[in-house]
């Protein structure tokens, strides 16, 4: 079912390939806006979009376009050599993981393209450095006497972040914050955190810090006992 978020989307697959031209070689929505478990106000749409060659007359295109919609867009940027020779980050090895096994649907590619076939195992090398490098970061808030609002939101997305982290390590494919908040809890043990109350509660100014900040200390203390 089509939703505000799809609208944006196809808008802007048919302005990439109008503006970009043989210049656009790929484009794939990730996250959240890559299923049907958006949160209006909240959920950014994130892009993978890869290009005939990286210049910044491309990224000044890119750029125009991206501004022109009502919800933020979070561009990853590559050239095909990049691509094709996984010159990519962790985020880019997973998509593409879930890509190739039909958890996500591709908006657009050329049909010369070569798309990398990613392995479970490269999933795996490339995400535990990721999860150490989160986890330092994460320990860091709880050294602050007072947090303010960004903070807060920062442990919040920090503490989704790991938990995906987690889950793929263990062999799960989570898309979307739904996903990952109860499919933690179930695998776990961890009580479920309502994360849409607190979303509801940020938005509209009315957030409650104690809440995420102690579920998030339970949530390191179980990673760090394990």
């Amino acid at each position: 079912m089509k939703n505000e978020y799809s609208y944006v989307i196809d808008d802007y697959v048919k302005k990439m390939k109008n503006e970009l031209g043989v210049d656009l070689s790929l484009i794939l929505v990730i996250g959240s806006s890559s299923s049907s478990k958006v949160i209006v106000n909240w959920s950014d749409i994130d892009v993978i979009l890869v290009v005939k060659n990286y210049n910044f007359d491309i990224v000044n295109k890119i750029r125009k376009i991206s501004k022109g919609f009502p919800v933020k867009i979070g561009t990853t940027i590559y050239s095909e050599k990049e691509f094709v020779n996984k010159k990519i980050d962790p985020k880019t090895y997973y998509h593409l993981y879930l890509l190739k096994n039909k958890k996500i649907e591709l908006q657009y590619s050329k049909s010369e393209l070569l798309i990398p076939d990613v392995s479970f195992e490269e999933i795996k090398n490339t995400h535990i450095p990721y999860l150490n490098w989160r986890m330092h970061i994460y320990k860091r808030y709880f050294l602050y006497d007072n947090l303010n609002k960004e903070q807060v939101k920062a442990i919040y997305k920090m503490t989704y972040l790991i938990m995906k982290a987690i889950l793929i390590l263990n062999g799960y494919t989570p898309k979307n914050y739904d996903e990952v908040f109860k499919t933690y809890s179930k695998v776990f043990g961890l009580e479920y955190y309502d994360y849409e109350k607190f979303i509801s509660n940020y938005i509209n100014d009315n957030i409650e810090y104690k809440s995420i900040i102690e579920y998030a200390k339970k949530f390191l203390m179980s990673i760090v006992e394990n």
